[in-house]
């Protein structure tokens, strides 16, 4: 489907402002929206393709401005870093009641399993089974769209809480003790509320903010 096509089709009247936020739109698309679109937001994390927009977004972690010199045009403005990062205000509003607790380091009770949208049962299943080698006797809390039944064996040494359609991910990350999850946007849920995590890269668009999240002190 040609969704420029469509959006000027559906809006014939224009727009005040157009976020992209997908790999397939292409410089071409965006152009040709212009116009249509007083103001076209990309966001991006990449740094590999070009961009005709006004603004760029690209909240990775250690991204420069400059990685997108010859990427978008001249006049467009690059916000880069993760200073820029997307965090619903949930997780800023918790941060203050939260941080302070983990100044103190204790035993782990609880451990926070979420991979993000779609069905990321082998994942899920993955981090079960590591969770029971190491006989954890706590709680986990697994966040996903089908309830997982993915450890060997009927008697698992942890009590296992499954979630779906969460409206209040801070309260559940504020509760953990450990998070396992996905290298993307939710890193920076789990940096805001100090939770140490086991980051695994689910797509490859992930690996330049995981290799800077193990770079940085």
């Amino acid at each position: 489907a040609d969704e420029a096509y469509w959006l000027v089709q559906r809006y014939p009247a224009g727009v005040d402002l157009l976020v992209v936020d997908h790999y397939e739109w292409s410089a071409e698309l965006e152009a040709r929206c212009d116009g249509w679109a007083r103001r076209l937001l990309v966001i991006d994390d990449r740094a590999m393709t070009s961009h005709h927009c006004h603004v760029l977004l690209d909240q990775t972690l250690g991204r420069d401005v400059a990685a997108y010199a010859n990427l978008v045009p001249p006049s467009c403005e690059v916000i880069a870093g993760a200073h820029y990062a997307l965090v619903r205000s949930t997780f800023p509003e918790a941060r203050t009641r939260i941080l302070p607790r983990r100044s103190s380091p204790g035993t782990v009770d609880r451990i926070l399993v979420n991979f993000g949208g779609g069905d990321q049962g082998v994942l899920v299943g993955r981090a079960l089974r590591a969770i029971q080698a190491l006989d954890f006797s706590g709680r986990v809390d697994v966040v996903a769209a089908r309830e997982p039944r993915c450890v060997d064996g009927d008697n698992v040494s942890f009590e296992l809480r499954h979630h779906s359609g969460v409206d209040d991910m801070a309260a559940l990350m504020a509760d953990a003790d450990i998070g396992v999850g996905a290298g993307g946007t939710s890193v920076y849920e789990r940096l805001c509320l100090g939770l140490p995590s086991v980051v695994v890269v689910t797509a490859v668009n992930q690996s330049d903010q995981a290799s800077a999240l193990a770079r940085a002190e």
